[in-house]
Order: structure tokens, then C-alpha cells, then sequence
């Protein structure tokens, strides 16, 4: 993902595969159905995607604490979290970036 890595030479790089699932997948093949008090999120950039595919376990979601890597997706992240009944009620702001969300 390209957008990401900003001044990266994509030629010189090694790319290794690895795999992803949804939250909602995650949580089920594990037989993870009750509650989540919190939820903690470090991943690189693509809280937006994993929050896409968390639709079934936000609502039993009470807490969350984001480290956001893009300052222009935290609106969007904010607006997304906002439709399962969260606030932002925190944000540390750079070198940190650290969201905190609270139902």
C-alpha cells in the first residue's frame, strides 16, 4: 500500500505476504461473543480498514485506544467509531497520536 510508506523505493524493497482477517472473523473463530471492554489498536496505518470489518464487535465494545498513524483519517475513523455509539474523548497528539474512545 503505497499511500503509506511516503519516499519509499518500492523496486528495493522485499515483499513478504502475509495474512489478514476482519475483527468479525477474528472474534468468532474463537468463540469470542461476549462483551470487550477494551480494545486496543497499533496497526500501522489501517485502523480504518479493521474497523470496516468490526462491525459485529463494536457494539459489544466499550473501550478503545487507537494509536492513528494519519491525522486526515482520524476524521473518518471518528465518524465511523461515532455510528456504534462512540465519543472521542481524548487525543494525544504527536510524537504519540493516541486516540482514546469511549462509549
Amino acid at each position: 500500500m503505497n499511500w503509506r510508506f511516503k519516499g519509499i523505493n518500492y523496486n528495493k524493497i522485499n515483499r513478504i505476504q502475509v495474512k489478514v482477517d476482519t475483527l468479525n472473523n477474528f472474534t468468532k473463530e474463537r468463540g469470542m461473543f461476549g462483551p470487550i471492554d477494551l480494545m486496543k489498536m497499533d496497526i500501522e496505518g489501517a485502523e480504518f480498514e479493521a474497523l470496516c470489518g468490526a462491525d459485529e464487535v463494536l457494539p459489544r465494545t466499550k473501550r478503545i485506544v487507537m494509536e492513528y498513524h494519519d491525522v486526515e483519517l482520524l476524521p473518518k475513523i471518528t465518524k465511523k467509531l461515532k455510528e456504534f455509539g462512540f465519543d472521542c474523548i481524548r487525543l494525544l497528539p504527536s510524537p504519540n497520536q493516541i486516540a482514546y474512545f469511549f462509549k
